[in-house]
């Protein structure tokens, strides 16, 4: 599994981004390929389909929907539970790495 977390410079919230995406992979039981990425311009972001800083992308699509506009080189927001935070959940990830598990072999 090839997993890429995009952000820009001086991102709050990149290590928790980290931090959950780490522990929704060890309660998957999922080894995967991380990448940190920093991101420094509109159409680098675009291309990459970054919707604010951070976004993990797993295995090439955006762990979490968004109507977010690709591009944003803005803070992020991510609704989980019954408020807002600045990263992913552990539970969003741990989804979305169900969902987007690659087959073994």
């Amino acid at each position: 599994m090839n997993i890429e977390i995009l952000y820009v410079a001086d991102c709050p919230n990149l290590n928790s981004a980290r931090q959950h995406l780490d522990t929704a992979l060890q309660a998957a039981g999922i080894t995967a390929n991380i990448r940190q990425t920093e991101i420094n311009d509109a159409d680098t972001a675009a291309r990459l389909d970054m919707r604010g800083s951070p976004t993990v992308i797993i295995n090439g699509r955006d762990a979490v929907t968004s109507d977010a506009r690709a591009g944003s080189l803005s803070c992020r927001l991510y609704a989980a539970g019954a408020g807002i935070q600045g990263a992913p959940s552990v539970d969003q990830l741990t989804e979305a790495l169900s969902r987007d598990e690659a087959p073994s072999g």
